[in-house]
């Protein structure tokens, strides 16, 4: 088979997969869809209440909503793909019964899905912020955009990596849910980089979806300093996390106690 069949039969592969997902996600009527694209708002107009019960601003002269959009949306972007990915070979076994239907198609397909989704709400919530001059003007727009690029890349590594392991033990299942809530701690979505002392400030940002969310902030506002990311590390994290997820998911299809295809 040549280079482009290869490429044109994974992508019919997974458009299916693809449009499979989204009727068994949103059950063929729009209130899911709805529920789907919405879920993101109520997470940052909860957040931001926050912010205005304890009269609290956004650092750097950032609005609060705004401020809050980019630390919420890129984390959960991240977050849901990762989490969703990680259940996608478990989800689909019997497919996987079909040669044609490899593992990782399961998780990209859900990868995609996830994407469009938060980054359709995340431009409808910047155009009404726009709308209302909660913002002037999206600063540095390359930077927003490769700021959710990252963070769709990271989650899609992670989630091939987690349903691979899941694959072979069931016990991340609970160690997952884990280090999603100390990532979503650590990430920056209530606080800027510069407002962590700077004796601990080293060690938060190792965590690479603190460096994402200060990007896209420094994407988003004037003002903002680009100080707290580091661009090659972030694409030194999204290769890792692709390339070790696509090794033990090899390893675990080479696996006879692996369960992949209904094994």
């Amino acid at each position: 088979m040549s280079i482009t069949a290869a490429i044109e039969t994974r992508r019919r592969v997974i458009g299916a997969l693809l449009s499979r997902e989204a009727k068994k996600r949103f059950g063929g009527n729009y209130v899911g869809l709805l529920t789907a694209f919405f879920e993101p708002l109520v997470q940052v107009a909860f957040f931001g209440l926050i912010f205005y019960a304890t009269d609290r601003q956004g650092p750097h002269g950032a609005s609060v909503f705004p401020f809050m959009l980019t630390g919420v949306l890129p984390f959960h972007l991240f977050s849901k793909i990762m989490t969703m990915g990680m259940s996608a070979i478990d989800a689909n076994k019997t497919l996987l019964s079909y040669p044609v239907l490899k593992p990782v198609d399961t998780v990209i397909a859900r990868a995609i899905l996830e994407s469009l989704i938060y980054i359709m709400s995340f431009i409808s919530l910047m155009v009404i912020c726009l709308y209302l001059e909660l913002i002037p003007e999206i600063a540095r727009f390359e930077y927003l955009f490769f700021a959710m690029l990252f963070a769709t890349c990271i989650g899609l590594g992670m989630g091939i990596l987690s349903a691979a392991v899941l694959s072979l033990s069931a016990s991340v299942k609970r160690f997952v849910p884990v280090v999603n809530r100390v990532l979503f701690l650590t990430s920056g979505v209530f606080f800027s980089a510069s407002m962590i002392p700077q004796f601990a400030r080293e060690y938060f940002l190792w965590n690479p979806m603190l460096n994402i969310t200060e990007m896209a902030r420094y994407g988003t506002f004037q003002n903002y300093p680009p100080n707290y990311f580091n661009v090659p590390f972030i694409l030194a994290v999204v290769v890792i996390s692709i390339t070790a997820g696509l090794v033990v998911l090899h390893y675990a299809e080479s696996n006879p106690k692996a369960r992949i295809r209904g094994s």
